[in-house]
C-alpha cells in the first residue's frame, strides 16, 4: 500500500450511525475521529455538556438557600426568615461536582498528568472518598471550581477519546445528565432589548429578545406592542439594520428602508 493512500477510518466504538433516510436500509456507521475511537457526535455532545456545568451548578445552588442570602445575591434583611434548605437542589449540584472530581482524578492518573487543583484538593474523608461540596458553599465559588475541572476535561477531550476501555464510554454517558438537570432547573433569564426597533410597518417600538426556556428552543423576539419577529429573520434584519445605520442614516430612515424592502 502506498504511503500516500488514505487509511480507512474506523467506526465509532459506541456504534453511532448516520440516520437512514431509506426504509429497510441499514444506517451507516459514523466514523471515529482521526487518531481516536469515538465519533464527532460523541465528542461534541460531551464537550458541550461539560461547557454548561459551571453556570448550571451555580444556578442550582442559588436555589438551595443555605447561606442566608437571596436568589439575586443580596443579603437577607434583619428579621427576615432564612430560605429553606432545598435538599434536592443541593444533592443535584453536589452529585455533578463529585462526578467531575472523580473523572478528573481518574483520567489524570490514566494519562499521567497532574489533576486540576479543585479535584486534587477536593474535600474527602480519611479513606479518600469524595465528601462533595460543603453545605455552606457559595454558588460563585462552586461555579469556579466546577468550571476549572470541566475546562480541564474539555482541553484534553480528544486525547480522552483515544483511550481504550469501557471507562471512557461510561465517561461520555455521565454528562448526558447535564441536559436533564438543565431542564429540571431551568434558568429564568430576563429579556433584553435589541439594538434594532421593531421592523413591522408603522411600528418601530422597542424589540425584546427573550432567551429560550430550554436548550433546544429558539430565542423569541417580541416588540412592546406585541409583534412577533420570526427567529430565522431576526439575525438578517439586525445585520442589515447595523450596516445601513453605519452609513449614517437616521433611525427613521433605517426603519423605513427595512419596512419597504424586507418586512412581509
Amino acid at each position: 500500500m502506498s504511503d500516500n493512500q488514505p487509511t480507512e477510518q474506523k467506526p465509532c466504538t459506541r456504534g453511532c450511525t448516520y440516520p437512514s433516510m431509506v426504509e429497510d436500509v441499514a444506517p451507516e456507521p459514523l466514523p471515529a475521529m482521526k487518531n481516536g475511537l469515538y465519533c464527532k457526535r460523541c465528542y461534541h455532545t460531551t464537550y458541550n455538556a461539560l461547557g454548561i456545568l459551571g453556570n448550571l451548578v451555580e444556578h442550582i445552588l442559588s436555589m438551595v438557600g443555605s447561606n442566608g442570602g437571596q436568589d439575586d445575591g443580596s443579603q437577607r434583611l434583619k428579621g427576615q426568615p432564612p430560605l429553606p434548605f432545598n435538599v434536592e437542589a443541593f444533592n443535584d449540584a453536589n452529585e455533578t461536582y463529585s462526578r467531575l472530581v472523580y473523572w478528573a482524578r481518574l483520567l489524570a492518573e490514566i494519562m499521567g498528568l497532574p489533576a486540576p487543583a479543585p479535584a486534587e484538593h477536593a474535600w474527602a474523608d480519611l479513606m479518600g472518598s469524595i465528601r462533595g461540596l460543603p453545605n455552606d458553599v457559595e454558588p460563585g465559588t462552586a461555579r469556579m471550581q466546577v468550571q476549572a475541572m470541566a475546562i480541564w476535561l474539555q482541553n484534553r477531550l480528544e486525547d480522552i477519546c483515544a483511550i481504550e476501555g469501557d471507562d471512557i464510554a461510561f465517561f461520555h454517558d455521565e454528562w448526558k445528565d447535564a441536559y436533564r438537570l438543565a431542564a429540571k432547573w431551568p434558568v429564568e433569564s430576563k429579556p433584553r432589548y435589541s439594538d434594532m426597533p421593531c421592523p413591522i410597518t408603522g411600528c418601530g417600538a422597542r424589540l425584546a429578545v427573550h432567551p429560550p426556556n430550554y436548550f433546544t428552543d429558539d430565542q423569541t423576539f417580541v416588540c412592546d406592542t406585541g409583534h412577533h419577529i420570526p427567529p430565522d429573520k431576526y439575525e438578517f434584519y439586525l445585520r442589515f439594520y447595523k450596516e445601513i445605520e453605519a452609513d449614517g442614516r437616521t433611525s427613521e430612515n433605517v426603519q423605513s428602508h427595512l419596512q419597504r424592502k424586507y418586512v412581509r
